[in-house]
C-alpha cells in the first residue's frame, strides 16, 4: 500500500518514526516535542490543524495529520497509516569518483532522488582533492535526506567509506553481479540493457567517470574486473550529468 495521495503532502525525515511505529500498538495520537521537527512543520511551513504529511526514517514511513498545535514547541499528531519502506530493485551500488564540490553534491542529490541503493565514493588517479572528513560526511547526509524528502524516496542510500578505485575493484564480486561503466567508447546503452536484463541480476555495480575521465590504465583495470563499457549519449556529458542520465535510464527500464 502506497502512502502517496493525490493531494500534495510534504515528507520529512526524522528518527522519531520507528519510535512512533513502536507506540502505534498502544495509541494513534502522539505529542511531538522534537524541536527540529516542530520548527520545520509549524514555523517554517506553517502547517495547521487538519494538514496531513509524511514522516519517514530508514525503515518505516507513515502518514499523519495535525490534531492540534499547543505551542511553538509542541503539536499533537494522529498516525493515519504506516508501512515498511520498500527497497527498489535491482539493488544498485554506484561508484562515484570524488568530483569538484558543486558537481559532487549535485551527483549525490541525483543518486538519492533516482533511487540508488548505496553510494561508493572513490578516488582515482586524477582526483584533485580529499573528501570524507566529519563535516563533509554530515553535509553529504543532509543532501541525501533533502533529496529523499523531495522525491519521496524513503530509503535513503547508504553512503560507504571512501576507497581508491584500485582497492574497490579488488573487493567486488566479479562473477555474480553486473558491472557497468559509462564511457563514450562503449556500446550504446540501448544495446547493452537487453543483455543485462536477460540475466536477471539482483545487484548492479555502476561506475561513472570523473572530471577528465579515467586513465587508460584504470580502464584496463575495469576490463579485467569484468566491467561492461557503455555510452549513454552520442555526446560527452559532464560527470554529474552522466550520473543523472545513467541512473534515470536504469530505474526507468529495469
Amino acid at each position: 500500500m502506497s502512502l502517496l495521495s493525490d493531494v500534495h503532502e510534504f515528507a520529512f525525515y526524522t528518527p522519531l518514526v520507528s519510535t512512533l511505529i513502536t507506540k502505534q500498538a498502544h495509541k494513534d495520537i502522539h505529542e511531538i516535542t522534537d524541536s527540529e521537527l516542530v520548527h520545520r512543520l509549524i514555523t517554517v511551513l506553517r502547517l495547521e490543524k487538519g494538514d496531513s504529511f509524511i514522516l519517514f526514517d530508514r525503515n518505516y514511513s507513515l502518514r499523519a495529520t495535525i490534531l492540534g498545535i499547543q505551542s511553538k514547541k509542541l503539536f499533537i499528531l494522529e498516525v493515519l497509516s504506516y508501512q515498511q519502506n520498500q527497497v527498489l530493485t535491482p539493488l544498485i551500488t554506484w561508484g562515484l569518483p570524488i568530483l569538484k564540490r558543486e558537481a559532487f553534491e549535485e551527483a549525490l542529490y541525483s543518486l538519492c532522488e533516482l533511487g540508488v541503493t548505496a553510494i561508493q565514493p572513490l578516488t582515482t588517479r586524477k582526483t584533485g582533492r580529499s573528501w570524507g572528513d566529519e563535516k563533509e560526511l554530515q553535509r553529504a547526509q543532509k543532501i541525501l535526506v533533502a533529496a529523499a524528502e523531495q522525491a519521496k524516496q524513503f530509503v535513503v542510500p547508504v553512503l560507504l567509506p571512501v576507497f581508491s578505485l584500485e582497492l574497490w575493484l579488488t573487493k567486488l564480486d566479479k562473477d555474480n553481479n553486473c558491472h557497468l561503466f559509462f564511457d563514450a567508447t562503449g556500446d550504446p546503452l540501448s544495446e547493452v540493457l537487453p543483455k543485462i536484463s536477460k540475466n536477471n541480476y539482483q545487484e548492479l555495480i555502476i561506475l561513472s567517470g570523473p572530471e577528465g575521465d579515467l586513465t587508460l590504465a584504470e580502464k584496463e583495470d575495469l576490463k579485467r574486473s569484468n566491467f561492461i563499457f557503455s555510452k549513454l549519449t552520442p555526446t560527452i556529458l559532464r560527470a554529474q550529468q552522466a550520473v543523472t542520465v545513467g541512473l534515470g535510464i536504469l530505474r526507468s527500464l529495469m
